[in-house]
């Protein structure tokens, strides 16, 4: 009988249990909780229900457990191949509907019936195809609000989806793809709100002068052209004629609201892009971005590199006349800028943003744009990077704004600084005279290369003051290279191109080089730039946008550049906040840091001295840093740090310390109060002591959010250390739930979690 009683309890038990999973499944959700359901995830986040259904591979629409009342669903990356009538009708909340990269083929004529609340549907790298039609037009009669479709990436769709924007009026963002010849026709006269258009020009091979004709004097503000895959020409061989068919000059002409227009990988040459720019002077154009306008590989020839590289101004006429707010001008092979560009008349009154990464200035020394851009009024933030796998900052600003409470400035996004390398640009305004003796110009062609290397504005950038007669002596003169051509081309490449030496000049005496800056200037992003012997002796670098200082940059990144030498200092940085100097190599005084009163951000990610730590002690790098809050030491081969680190620093909240040689716990938890992030990760510890553990459980709970991270380190799980192995598992406020790699008491490579879970076990083995 009791037998009985104990399996009835038991059944009831379960079916207790199972009818409580049950309910849990179908309560409706509140805050920001988040719930698996046994197909979908459906959060709750701002009063909006998400239901997550992507990655499931699905073969039809199953909405059996999608809550009617469902605003945005993600059906991503399944197989649907098909999208059947009534498939949402059901949904008739829904706001946003996502289908990517689901191999959909067909769309029936009723599959949103229902939707009429539709503001958002995404069907962009799916198989659909004019070929075999796969919609009627008359398919998009039910969205009759839709504000957004993004429907490229498919296999050419252009003549059903032009017909069925007779339904679509509302739209204001639309991505399609492009014809082989681009055409955006009258149809688009329908869509009188349509402010954002992307064309995937994948198939396109040519654009005319009438291909954006349902585009003229329309309210069309933002237009994207993205993968030219198929322009290939040979501009070596082929007439300005032929190059007009494949993109005519003419092409933007009457797109008078067009205020930003992004170009991406149309290698046609970079002359040729400038050039097709002449119909948006005096526009509302205030946004360019172009990438990869250079040439195509395959026609890559040292004459034609270096002719489609320089950007004179005769190149850049109509460039430089655009009112612009924000340019950039990305992975174009771009190696020289003429003076006069940067800094004509439009940009100068109106550039707040300048681009220039991935490009090859640096590599041939010529770094005119650095001293050009203390000419832009209104330059807020400055990028100059050079083609690297490593080019990028050690930490986006993504990243920071994302630490724990810790806000920095607004977003900048890109990489990129000023730096003491202005000096090497100044040397030539004291030697111009001794160079061009030295110069013989052969014809008009290499009068005007020749003048673009002149300083015409030399006192808006770089001035020096507090030289002595032998101090100013010593700089010795420039190098001047000869580089020849055979081409009769009206280009650069059949100059004598003349070009600073790779040795630079070798100050001994002390000295000060003033560099001016916007006084709207706020990031500068310098990266793998400056490469070569950078050796400034006893020179010191004063920043000025106002009052003797530079107290509006606080953003200044300074990373991967040549070796620089110094024993001077850098000031004026008064309200710096953020400093990268990571991947330099670099000989510096002891008192190279102490002018940056306001710094909260230092990051100096492997250093390529190693003996950098040794000649100039962290405690004294940071001293003199009484608002510092982020150290970044990652990747310095670090085993020690000064028992007395952060007794200055009472307001350090992160220590990133990953990949370096620690084998004991470097860090005195007394002296970092508000520590909320300690980076240990990928170090030679083996454990902690009793003592360690105290101090860290008692730093956690007097700091809530405090994060310890260990991961990567040599852990022992050894009978000696069993009181370490159980903190580990106990402790909520290490990385992987506590659960690291260890080597066992018999050298096995086991987890810390395996043994948990037979901790009587390991217990018996250590003590009987």
């Amino acid at each position: 009988m009791l037998r009985f009683f104990w399996k009835i309890s038991l059944v009831i038990t379960y079916i207790a249990i199972h009818f409580i999973s049950i309910s849990i499944n179908l309560t409706t959700m509140s805050g920001n909780q988040s719930v698996a359901l046994d197909c979908c995830s459906v959060f709750n986040s701002h009063r909006t229900i998400i239901v997550n259904c992507s990655s499931l591979n699905w073969t039809f629409v199953d909405l059996r457990c999608v809550p009617v009342t469902t605003q945005v669903l993600l059906l991503d990356r399944n197989n649907l191949t098909t999208l059947t009538n009534g498939s949402f009708q059901t949904l008739t909340s829904l706001l946003q509907l996502s289908i990517q990269s689901s191999n959909i083929h067909r769309i029936e004529i009723d599959t949103f019936q229902g939707l009429s609340l539709l503001q958002s549907l995404n069907l962009e790298n799916n198989r659909l195809s004019d070929k075999v039609p796969s919609f009627n037009p008359q398919a998009f009669r039910h969205l009759s609000n839709l504000k957004q479709l993004l429907i490229g990436k498919n296999q050419n769709i252009s003549q059903n989806l032009r017909n069925a924007l007779f339904y679509l009026q509302n739209l204001s963002a639309l991505s399609l793809d492009g014809s082989e010849t681009l055409h955006v026709g009258t149809e688009f006269s329908h869509l009188t709100q349509l402010n954002n258009l992307t064309l995937y020009c994948s198939n396109v091979t040519n654009i005319t002068d009438e291909s954006f004709v349902g585009l003229w004097h329309s309210n069309l503000t933002i237009l994207s052209l993205i993968g030219f895959d198929k322009f290939k020409f040979d501009p070596e061989d082929i007439d300005q004629d032929t190059v007009q068919k494949h993109f005519s000059d003419d092409a933007f002409q009457n797109l008078d609201s067009l205020k930003v227009l992004r170009i991406i990988n149309c290698r046609i040459g970079n002359e040729n892009m400038a050039r097709k720019l002449k119909h948006l002077i005096n526009s509302s154009l205030h946004t360019l971005y172009l990438e990869a306008t250079h040439c195509k590989r395959e026609y890559y020839t040292p004459n034609l590199t270096f002719q489609d590289g320089v950007i004179l101004k005769k190149t850049a006429k109509y460039l430089s006349q655009l009112t612009l707010s924000y340019f950039s001008w990305i992975d174009s092979n771009i190696f020289a800028i003429e003076p006069g560009v940067v800094s004509s008349p439009q940009w100068r009154h109106n550039l707040r943003f300048a681009d220039f990464s991935k490009n090859m200035m640096g590599w041939l020394g010529w770094r005119f744009p650095l001293v050009e851009a203390a000419r832009l009024e209104k330059l807020e933030e400055f990028i100059l990077t050079s083609p690297s796998a490593e080019n990028e900052v050690s930490y986006s600003d993504e990243w920071l704004d994302s630490v724990k409470e810790d806000k920095l400035l607004p977003r900048f996004d890109y990489h990129h600084k000023e730096s003491l390398t202005e000096s090497r640009a100044t040397n030539m305004r004291n030697k111009w005279d001794t160079l061009n003796t030295n110069i013989n110009y052969r014809n008009n062609r290499d009068a005007t290369i020749s003048q673009a290397f002149k300083m015409k504005h030399k006192n808006d950038f770089v001035t020096s003051y507090s030289f002595n007669t032998k101090g100013a002596s010593v700089f010795e003169p420039f190098t001047v290279t000869s580089y020849e051509a055979s081409s009769q081309f009206d280009s650069i490449r059949d100059q004598d191109f003349d070009r600073f030496s790779d040795n630079p000049p070798y100050p001994v005496d002390t000295g000060t080089w003033t560099v001016r800056m916007p006084l709207s200037l706020r990031k500068i992003k310098i990266m793998y730039t400056l490469q070569g012997d950078n050796n400034y002796g006893n020179q010191s670098v004063h920043f000025i946008q106002n009052h003797g200082e530079a107290a509006n940059l606080t953003h200044f990144y300074f990373v991967g550049n040549g070796i620089l030498r110094g024993t001077g200092t850098m000031t004026g940085l008064t309200n710096l906040q953020l400093f990268d100097l990571s991947k330099n190599s670099v000989f510096v005084c002891p008192y190279f840091f102490d002018d940056f009163p306001s710094l909260e951000y230092l990051i100096l990610q492997s250093m390529k001295n190693e003996n950098f730590f040794q000649r100039i002690s962290i405690y004294r790098i940071i001293q003199n840093m009484p608002e510092l809050k982020y150290l970044d030491l990652t990747d310095n081969k670090l085993n020690f740090l000064p028992p007395n680190l952060f007794s200055r620093n009472s307001h350090i909240t992160h220590v990133i310390l990953a990949k370096n040689r620690f084998s004991s716990f470097p860090i005195t938890m007394d002296l970092v109060p508000n520590l909320k992030l300690l980076d240990l990760s990928g170090n030679a510890l083996s454990y902690l002591t009793d003592e360690e553990m105290t101090a860290l459980t008692k730093h956690s709970e007097n700091v809530p959010d405090f994060y310890l991270a260990l991961t990567g380190n040599n852990i022992v799980c050894v009978c000696s250390q069993i009181k370490f192995i159980f903190w580990l598992n106990i402790s909520a406020f290490l990385d992987n739930k506590g659960n690291y790699s260890c080597t066992s008491q018999d050298g096995q490579l086991i987890s810390t979690d395996e043994l948990w879970q037979d901790v009587l076990g390991f217990y018996r083995l250590c003590y009987g």
